[in-house]
Parts: structure tokens; C-alpha cells; sequence
């Protein structure tokens, strides 16, 4: 029997362990892909009960013979590591609508480190229907997401205003440190008291009622996260008076077919040097279970695991 490495939740539930398994088998219509890289979730080792390999994010080469045969790719999926096997292995199977060709112009690395962000926020961006000229105010915006968030939205060829609790924010054309401004008045003074068109909000809780206050009129928030068991009010006369729309983007419920779209489409984006990569850090295969201890701080890098 063919062997391999592969990342999986210890059995205590703390961390990772590295485990000796065999190699995958590919079912009709999947390849076999050889692992360049795989990012790390930081919470996806404390998510998963199941024994499955971890790992969604990922970036490698085509061993099966056929129309993929050799091609450097890049994907996700929701499935990897709780449907069926992840990529932080030696080998995954993946199905063949779960497959993009990665852009030319970046690494293993730098391609494995874009997958949850970007895939995140391009649906965010979706649902917010943005056109140019309009102004976003992206709550979170230091982080991976806030960050992937940003840019795609420059890109749209609209206002970025960024807000989280930390110094600055890459990206943004104006920042708000939450922790001496006041969000609502400071997004006011920035919009000449219009308010924004788009609210993408990538951390939901107690910012949501200030957040809807900085919204203009007609305009759309678009929530990505909610805090389990968080409550919030708001006033509800002034939400419809104001004609605002509340959206909820769940990216966790996109296929991988889906995700493979959307990769596809940012693959051209890279290659135009329209955007760039999360920073990421890099860590051997055999090293995964310090590399997870280092991710659970989250933000930046992104940690990533390479093979051989």
C-alpha cells in the first residue's frame, strides 16, 4: 500500500498531528494533485471532530494523466477536510469542477496563502452590487479578509474606508481607528455627511447598530460574519425609512464549483498585478503542528505548509 503524510486534528482535540496515511484514490471525474501548498485555518483544527485531512486552501500540480495532466493549479472547498479529504497532504483528489489553473505570476506559496480571503470577499462584493464612484466602509479591515476586501473593491474603482482596532489598515483610502474615533461621526466627516453606499461588515456584534448609522440612504450592508450567540438592536423606523437592505453573505455554503469560478476570475486579476497576495510565511509539511500553534493567533501571515 502507497503511503503518505497528512495533517489531521489530534485525538485530544488540541492541534494537529502528523499522520502516515494512504494515498488518496480518485473517483470519476478527479485527479490525483501533487501539494505545492496548503494554507492554514486557524480555527479549522478546532472546528473539525471528524478524522479527516485538514486543509481547504491549496496550491499544486496534476499528476493524473488527461486533460489536466501536469497543469499547476490552485482551489478550495468547503467539503475539504469535512466531506472528504484535504489538501494538507502529500497528494489530494479533487474533482475536476473544483479545479483552476493557477496565475503564472505567483508561487505555491503566495497562490495557497488567497484562497478563503479573496473567495470570501468577492462574494461579499458580489452581493453588494458595487459601482464606480460609490464608497465602501469595511469593518475588519486589518485583517486577511478586510484586507482581500479592500483591494478587490479598488479594483471596482470605488472609496475604501477601512476601520478596526489597530493603527492602520492596508488598502483603504481613509482609516478609522476604532479605538479614539468614533465611527459613525468619523465616516460622516469623510463622505461629507452623506454616509457610505456599501457597509461589508467581516467581524458583526456590537458595531452593527454604529455601522448602519454611517450607511446613506439606500443603502446596502452586507453582513459576512456573525458572532454566535450575539444580540444587537437598531432603529428600526430610520432602516426603513432609509431604505436600507441588510444582506447576509455566508461563504462557507459556496460549492466547489462555485469557488472554482471565482478563482478563475481573480487568476486574471493577479496576473495584471491588479492585486496581490496575503504575506504569508511558509512551513514544511513536517512541521504542521508548530506551524498551527503559531497561526492561532490569527492576521498576518497567513501560515502556509509546503511539500516535499
Amino acid at each position: 500500500m502507497k503511503t503518505m503524510r497528512a495533517v489531521r486534528p489530534a485525538p485530544d482535540g488540541q492541534g494537529v498531528r502528523l499522520q502516515t496515511v494512504a494515498l488518496p484514490q480518485t473517483g470519476p471525474e478527479e485527479v490525483l494533485v501533487e501539494l505545492g501548498a496548503s494554507a492554514i485555518d486557524p480555527l479549522e483544527s478546532l472546528e473539525t471532530v471528524s478524522e479527516r485531512t485538514l486543509g481547504r486552501d491549496f496550491a499544486g500540480v496534476v499528476i493524473s494523466d488527461g486533460e489536466w495532466a501536469g497543469k499547476e493549479v490552485w482551489g478550495s472547498g468547503n467539503g475539504f477536510g469535512v466531506d472528504r479529504d484535504g489538501a494538507q497532504a502529500d497528494y489530494v483528489s479533487v474533482p475536476t469542477s473544483w479545479l483552476s489553473e493557477k496565475p503564472p505570476s505567483l508561487g505555491m506559496g503566495p497562490a495557497a496563502a488567497v484562497g478563503a480571503p479573496f473567495i470570501a470577499a468577492w462574494a461579499a462584493l458580489a452581493a453588494a452590487r458595487l459601482q464606480p464612484g460609490e464608497t465602501v466602509l469595511i469593518l475588519g479591515a486589518s485583517t486577511p479578509l478586510g484586507r482581500a476586501t479592500a483591494l478587490l473593491a479598488r479594483v471596482r474603482k470605488v472609496k475604501v474606508i477601512g476601520a478596526d482596532m489597530v493603527a492602520l489598515a492596508p488598502a483603504s483610502d481613509a482609516y478609522i481607528d476604532l479605538r479614539v474615533q468614533g465611527l459613525s461621526a468619523e465616516v460622516r466627516a469623510l463622505t461629507d455627511d452623506q454616509g457610505v453606499e456599501v457597509v461589508i461588515d467581516t467581524l458583526g456584534g456590537a458595531l452593527f447598530s454604529p455601522s448602519l448609522g454611517a450607511l446613506a440612504r439606500d443603502g446596502r450592508y452586507i453582513l459576512l460574519a456573525g458572532q454566535r450567540g450575539a444580540c444587537t438592536s437598531f432603529d428600526l423606523s430610520r432602516f426603513h425609512s432609509h431604505r436600507h437592505r441588510l444582506i447576509a453573505v455566508d461563504p462557507s455554503q459556496l460549492s466547489g464549483i462555485e469557488i472554482a469560478e471565482i478563482l478563475d476570475q481573480l487568476r486574471a486579476l493577479f496576473d495584471a498585478s491588479l492585486l496581490a497576495p496575503p504575506p504569508s510565511e511558509t512551513w514544511p509539511l513536517d512541521q504542521a503542528p508548530a506551524a498551527y500553534a503559531a497561526a492561532q493567533h490569527g492576521g498576518w501571515p497567513r501560515h502556509v505548509l509546503t511539500a516535499p
